[in-house]
């Protein structure tokens, strides 16, 4: 029987373990802090918590648009808010000890350490050390916040998004250093809930990474909630005293913004603390740990798998390399990775959804291609749901017409994503998916829609 340890218990480590004992492995799953990794204690959950509260607040202030008479005055008890999202943690916490308990995975509550002789030393939290020496090792040790050197969170008032999520009350002022996913997600949050939200971006859009249009719908959503959002814009100073942030654009304009909480957002690295000074080697230059596509480190029998290989810092993605290191660790076999049907979901209002390349991207590659659009002011669903905002974009080849991504915008559109990442992943053309009977009336219908208008077969706009 193989004996396998598993650094890290976040959704690429308790994966992999439970895909090692699944193919008869004996392992031992060592984690410093809560089983779950950031994505179940410090992100994916307690976030979309927060947006569930978040939303239905926002929906109740809707209501008197569609004929409920709401009576007496409308709030939100933030400490209840803040009760369930904790509940909503726990309860997946104990359902994923419970869960390794069943597959007979040996849990060690300690910081493990790879060594320079390919063992692993445990600092167990009641203060004993254990050293393991497995025949095979898979590195998941998450990922951390990131941020400039001149902007350092004090865990107070400029906060990480750790911190941004046990907030014990709504901040009158938030300013959110970053626009991307983790700032904007914030932002709709508490803006919704009351803050004055100012959002800071060093690059002309938010969601730099994503597509611009999608960047542009939510934006113009978020203004219009009230958020202040500056682009092309840098800090230049923080004023910890006077609760100030200052900031200048591009073109050398000068401004201070109030701020009860400041939130830096400015993305994520990779974990490093489960390797000893010897294994620095592992790195590449971006600071992450460095695999081929079988997840293989430069050390034999060493894998690593999920945000510490800065591949893509997903917890979708992180499950899939997961599983695929177990199987290659265990199996000896060199199955490759293979990320190209992964969505990228912003839980905002609208949602943002996308799989796949970028209009940009595809065009850099395959030069002519070709767009299919349409809106969802336009679908039946969205207008009944009161969720008109937004459109579903499809980039395909021209020549197969092969579809090459997916950018989604609108309600609901996390939960639809999947439809286009499954095309994806079959190589299907525009003609499959104008082929769909979708059911109707629904938001997937969209899908179908777009396709169709690629195809110059548009029906309903």
């Amino acid at each position: 029987m193989k004996n396998v340890v598993v650094l890290g218990g976040g959704p690429a480590g308790y994966v992999a373990a439970i895909r090692a004992v699944q193919l008869g492995a004996e392992v031992t799953l060592v984690e410093a802090e809560k089983l779950g990794g950031t994505c179940l204690n410090r992100g994916c959950i307690p976030t979309k918590a927060l947006i569930f509260s978040a939303k239905t607040f926002e929906s109740i202030k809707k209501g008197q648009q569609e004929g409920i008479i709401l009576p007496g005055a409308l709030g939100i008890d933030f400490n209840r808010v803040m009760e369930r999202k904790f509940a909503v943690v726990n309860r997946l916490v104990k359902g994923l000890q419970q869960l390794l308990t069943r597959q007979r995975i040996k849990v060690m509550e300690g910081r493990g350490v790879l060594g320079n002789d390919r063992t692993v030393e445990v600092a167990l939290k009641n203060g004993d050390q254990q050293f393991l020496n497995p025949d095979a090792i898979i590195l998941c040790t998450g990922s951390e916040p990131s941020f400039p050197k001149d902007i350092q969170p004090d865990g107070e008032w400029a906060v990480t998004s750790t911190e941004a999520l046990s907030f014990g009350e709504i901040p009158g002022t938030l300013a959110i250093i970053g626009g991307g996913v983790i700032g904007v997600e914030f932002a709709y949050i508490y803006s919704t809930m009351g803050s004055k939200v100012s959002i800071i971006e060093v690059e002309n859009t938010l969601l730099p990474q994503e597509d611009q249009e999608a960047g542009k719908v939510l934006a113009t959503s978020l203004t219009r909630a009230g958020v202040n959002i500056h682009l092309s814009t840098r800090v230049i100073g923080m004023d910890r005293e006077s609760r100030q942030v200052m900031i200048a654009d591009v073109s050398g304009a000068r401004k201070s913004l109030d701020a009860a909480k400041v939130l830096v957002a400015t993305g994520r690295r990779p974990h490093l603390s489960g390797l000893s000074d010897g294994m620095k080697s592992l790195l590449c230059s971006q600071g992450s740990i460095k695999v081929n596509s079988f997840l293989e480190t430069s050390i034999p029998n060493v894998w690593a798998a999920g945000d510490v290989t800065g591949v893509c810092q997903l917890a979708h993605a992180a499950f899939e390399q997961g599983e695929i290191a177990a199987e290659n660790a265990v199996l000896c076999v060199r199955k490759a990775v293979d990320l190209t049907s992964v969505s990228r979901c912003v839980y905002t209002s609208p949602e943002i959804a996308s799989v796949g390349m970028s209009e940009v991207r595809a065009r850099e590659l395959y030069n002519d291609v070709i767009i299919g659009r349409f809106p969802m002011l336009a679908n039946g669903k969205a207008l009944a749901d009161d969720a008109g905002e937004g459109f579903v974009k499809i980039i395909a080849s021209r020549k197969h017409g092969q579809v090459l991504g997916v950018v989604m915008v609108g309600s609901h559109v996390s939960e639809i994503i999947g439809q286009a990442g499954l095309s994806l992943q079959l190589e299907a053309t525009l003609d499959e998916l104008a082929n769909v009977v979708a059911p109707h009336p629904t938001v997937s219908e969209t899908l179908k829609e777009a396709a169709l208008n690629a195809l110059g077969r548009a029906i309903h706009i």
